[in-house]
């Protein structure tokens, strides 16, 4: 795609999984050579519109991500640029400005053979739409923008290995941060409070969607607030749970400050330490670890190849590092 100069990419699509290239494009922003990346994940017609003036059309990348096919919103979003890049470059060469990031067999699959699309990318049916960022809906946007996906793959397979089920609770900082935020949870805080500095201040908006889908069951749940701007203790309830996000080498004295008076407020002065150090509680550790229990170990999906024109597949590049990285990994850690 690279070597058709495209000067933007725009996700068309709806929900938590177009929410994850947001971050990447806000993140990284525009890499030399390689097309600004947008997302817009929104039918109102102001922003469709502003959308197409933002770009030229003639020059756009479109990638059109829907796990079903069938949503509504990112197929009429489709629709309708489909239209005006056809006027813009002609009915015949339409579908080479266009991509589809779908589970096999959906309709969307079917509309894209149909209409000539460049490809079709192909994700996995057991990823949830919100944790979808490392497969084909988050890595097909990342590429198109430039985003060094090896580097990216590297660091969250080091994760990946960090928060494995062999690793102890005491060691493993995916239960020490799920401890934390549930025992404050269980007792009154869950009003979970993101701050991010500016270089990933986008962040908030996704994790805001992870948490609020992923424990909002049944009544219960943690409420996450991105955006808030951070005040003084004396603002804020006993029901405020803060979670400071940077990246390194970012420092800001006056913001530092303010965050640590806030956490202090906190009945008996508790500290967040105090609650992670309490005895392990298997009661409210994440639902993985029963895996663990029972000796089961977590699968990497690895990317599915996709078919595009000439027979290529384009991300097979993609699955073998993911092949050979989750080699890697259970050869070290498991």
């Amino acid at each position: 795609m690279k070597s058709q100069g495209f000067s933007d990419a725009v996700v068309l699509g709806m929900g938590g999984s177009s929410l994850g290239p947001e971050v990447i494009g806000e993140t990284f922003g525009q890499r030399p050579g390689f097309p600004k990346l947008h997302v817009l994940d929104s039918t109102d017609p102001a922003q469709v519109r502003a959308m197409g003036d933002a770009v030229n059309l003639a020059k756009t990348l479109f990638i059109v991500s829907s796990k079903s096919g069938g949503t509504t919103e990112p197929n009429v979003m489709k629709d309708y640029f489909f239209a005006q890049v056809s006027e813009a470059v002609g009915a015949g060469k339409a579908g080479g400005h266009f991509v589809a990031v779908t589970d096999p067999g959906s309709s969307l699959e079917k509309v894209a053979k149909a209409q000539g699309f460049a490809c079709i990318f192909y994700g996995d049916p057991t990823i949830g739409g919100r944790y979808s960022v490392l497969s084909p809906f988050g890595l097909v946007p990342a590429a198109a923008a430039g985003v060094d996906l090896a580097r990216v793959l590297d660091l969250s397979l080091s994760m990946v290995r960090s928060c494995g089920p062999d690793v102890p609770p005491q060691e493993n900082p995916g239960v020490q941060l799920g401890l934390a935020m549930g025992v404050a949870g269980q007792e009154g805080r869950d009003k979970v409070t993101i701050l991010s500095s500016k270089k990933i201040a986008d962040f908030g908006a996704w994790a805001e969607q992870l948490i609020a889908e992923s424990t909002g069951k049944d009544g219960k749940g943690l409420i996450p607030i991105d955006g808030e701007p951070l005040g003084e203790p004396a603002v804020y309830g006993r029901d405020r749970f803060f979670i400071d996000l940077r990246t390194e080498g970012e420092t800001d004295g006056s913001h530092d400050d303010r965050a640590h008076r806030a956490g202090k407020s906190r009945p008996s002065g508790r500290s967040h330490r105090d609650e992670i150090d309490r005895p392990y509680r298997p009661g409210i550790l994440p639902l993985r670890d029963r895996d663990r229990r029972r000796g089961r170990r977590p699968r990497h999906q690895p990317v599915q190849p996709a078919r595009c024109r000439g027979g290529q597949d384009q991300d097979a590049g993609v699955d073998h590092r993911l092949r050979k990285n989750r080699h890697v990994a259970q050869g070290k850690r498991r």
